[in-house]
């Protein structure tokens, strides 16, 4: 295969995986399970576009040093892989509310590793600043780390079993397949060059749909198992039941992170 043939392929695949999650979440019982399904949703949407602008030939340069630097590929991980990490975070949290500076801290870090990778990618072959940025971006990608399987772990425990259950599963999915992509990059075109760029292109497509498109009908699977033990358990508060019963507001109450209240109940019609 090409790497057109490559870039088509990941096209097709992400708007398949669109097509799946759309009709997974199609009938959304709860708030948590809109926010998880709106999340996978814009990921496979995003990265659709991005495949498509790329097989199109129009989400790329070429730059001085022979190479065809694919812009596309990396707008679509600064976008779709914070929403991957929101989604963590919710999981954990159920409220972003609980922690919302852990979760800002770990979706700006993301920008950032994105951000530096970017620079990688787009400086010259073997020249020290590719590298500097590559350590950079590196670092960035280890804290991504520290923060999933230390603070957010522990606010998964304390959201109970099967918030904890499903936040670790998912966790380590993530955490196992992202670790994938500094060694692409690392050994291949815009690396090492220890691998060509064809085989670079067919390695980025494959662990892309493993992340966004398999990753995200486990994860709403996963995500919609969860809640309906959490509703046969009768542990939904009502607030949260979608479409929701009654209007409310978020305050806030001493001794609790959280607390929703109606704000106003429906009124019987009088004539």
């Amino acid at each position: 295969m090409t790497i057109s043939d490559w870039l088509w392929f990941g096209a097709i695949a992400m708007a398949v995986g669109s097509m799946i999650l759309l009709v997974m979440g199609w009938n959304r019982r709860t708030r948590d399970e809109e926010n998880h399904y709106l999340l996978h949703l814009f990921v496979t949407l995003t990265a659709t576009a991005s495949y498509l602008a790329m097989a199109l030939g129009q989400g790329s340069i070429h730059l001085t040093d022979g190479r065809d630097f694919y812009v596309a590929r990396y707008l679509d991980w600064s976008l779709t892989t914070p929403m991957l990490l929101t989604g963590l975070c919710l999981t954990a949290l159920h409220s972003p509310f609980r922690r919302w500076a852990l979760l800002l801290g770990l979706v700006f870090t993301d920008f950032y590793m994105i951000a530096t990778g970017t620079m990688a990618g787009f400086s010259a072959t073997g020249s020290s600043a590719k590298w500097a940025w590559y350590l950079i971006s590196s670092g960035a990608f280890l804290f991504i780390y520290i923060g999933l399987w230390g603070p957010l772990r522990v606010e998964s425990e304390k959201s109970g079993p099967r918030a904890a259950k499903l936040f670790k599963t998912n966790a380590t999915i993530l955490s196992v397949v992202w670790f994938a992509y500094p060694l692409i990059f690392l050994f291949g075109s815009e690396g090492t060059k220890a691998v060509d760029a064809t085989t670079t292109a067919a390695l980025y497509t494959i662990v892309d749909v493993i992340a966004k498109v398999a990753y995200g009908i486990f994860s709403m699977a996963g995500t919609r198992t969860k809640i309906t033990a959490d509703l046969a358990a009768g542990e939904v508060p009502e607030h949260d039941m979608r479409p929701a019963p009654v209007a409310y507001h978020e305050v806030q109450e001493p001794g609790r992170t959280e607390k929703v209240e109606p704000e106003h109940r429906a009124q019987p019609n009088r004539l």
